[in-house]
């Protein structure tokens, strides 16, 4: 029971720290996919009275994705209703040229402001319009959820790490005499240590089984956590696979790493 007990000390806490690891990894990924969804809609409208060419703005150096210009005759269509025959071949003659602008990255309220300018000393442009409340409050959107999933990592693993360092603290406690006589006959403290270390390895391959079968099933059974509307959404539909990997490899560091914190601790303090 005692085994157990010792197992369980490590593997909650280890476990707990490898599903806010993929949790986190799995949120950034849905932001990401959103993120990029959002992208693909994005564009800044670029007014001209003459024609701009598309390497003219490609020399600007704003990150460019794509750059056309609208069908003057569909922007009539949705605005020659209430105007009589010649106001339409009024406005066909007036009416400047329209750019769509699409930009690789979604970009940042100061970078907007960057691109804005830069398109504006293009000679031939009269007017950029580049939707800057709605653009702000989408921006300022991915900043809240970055941050809120960066603190949510931030305090699972201090909690989790902290707990892991009293398990460990409290196990050289319990054997400070066994210990103390094995270094009397010359035992190093490595060496007393390797049952912790044994168990620290163990429940490393534990945890890990534990976190990727948790994400495994959360990952394949999305519609028990989430609703039906949001899973109609394709930023929703997250691939974990190629981390699984990273799982094994991030819980082994983990253990080893707390142990020989402890260890060096220990050993400085005699």
């Amino acid at each position: 029971m005692k085994i157990i007990s010792r197992y369980l000390s490590f593997v909650i806490p280890l476990s707990a720290m490898l599903l806010s690891y993929t949790m986190y990894l799995t949120l950034y990924k849905v932001v990401e996919n959103y993120k990029n969804s959002i992208i693909n809609d994005y564009a800044i409208v670029v007014v001209s009275q003459e024609t701009v060419e598309e390497k003219a703005i490609d020399k600007l150096d704003i990150g460019m994705r794509s750059f056309k210009l609208l069908d003057k005759d569909i922007i009539i269509e949705n605005l020659k209703e209430g105007l009589n025959e010649n106001s339409v071949k009024l406005l066909n003659k007036e009416l400047p040229n329209f750019y769509q602008l699409k930009l690789i990255d979604y970009p940042s309220s100061k970078t907007l402001e960057t691109i804005k300018r830069k398109l504006k000393t293009v000679s031939a442009i009269i007017e950029v319009e580049v939707f800057a409340k709605d653009h702000n409050q989408q921006y300022f959107m991915f900043l809240m959820l970055y941050d809120i999933i960066n603190i949510f990592f931030f305090v699972i693993v201090l909690f989790s790490f902290l707990t892991l360092l009293k398990h460990i603290k409290i196990w050289f406690y319990e054997n400070e005499n066994r210990i103390y006589i094995m270094q009397l006959h010359g035992a190093s403290l490595l060496y007393c240590s390797k049952p912790i270390i044994t168990t620290a390895l163990l429940s490393a391959i534990y945890s890990s089984i534990i976190a990727i079968i948790a994400i495994w099933y959360i990952l394949n059974n999305l519609s028990i956590f989430i609703s039906d509307e949001l899973l109609n959404y394709n930023y929703i539909k997250v691939e974990f696979n190629s981390d699984y990997f990273s799982i094994f490899v991030l819980s082994f560091l983990i253990s080893i790493v707390t142990v020989l914190m402890v260890i060096i601790k220990q050993k400085y303090e005699k």
